[in-house]
C-alpha cells in the first residue's frame, strides 16, 4: 500500500455483518495494518447494496437462481436496462451512433 500512496484510512471493506469480521482484522493485523470496526448500520440493508450482493452471488454460482439470478432479473434497475436496450436495438440510434464514431 505504500508503495501507491494508499493509505489505511482510504480502504473500506464494507461487510453485511461485524459478526464475521475478525478473520479480516487478524489478516490486516498479520501486516500491520490497524483496523476500525463500526457497526450497527444499515448500509447493507440498502436496495442497491442487496443488488450487488444478488449480482456477485449469481456471478460465483450461476445455479443459485432464487438467491442470485432471481433478484438481479427482477429488479428496477435491470428492467431499465433492458427498456434501453430495447429502444437502441428498435430505433436506428445505435447504427447512426456507431457510424459516426467509427
Amino acid at each position: 500500500m505504500q508503495d501507491e500512496n494508499i493509505q489505511a484510512k482510504d480502504v473500506a471493506i464494507l461487510m453485511k455483518s461485524v459478526k464475521k469480521a475478525q478473520p479480516y482484522i487478524e489478516a490486516l493485523r498479520t501486516f500491520g495494518i490497524e483496523s476500525v470496526v463500526s457497526g450497527a448500520s444499515t448500509f447493507g440493508e440498502q436496495p442497491e447494496v442487496e443488488l450487488i450482493g444478488s449480482l456477485l452471488q449469481a456471478l460465483a454460482n450461476m445455479y443459485d437462481s432464487y438467491e442470485g439470478l432471481f433478484p438481479v432479473l427482477s429488479s428496477e434497475i435491470f428492467l431499465v436496462l433492458m427498456r434501453l436496450t430495447c429502444f437502441f436495438l428498435g430505433t436506428n440510434f445505435w447504427r447512426k451512433w456507431s457510424e459516426d464514431y467509427q
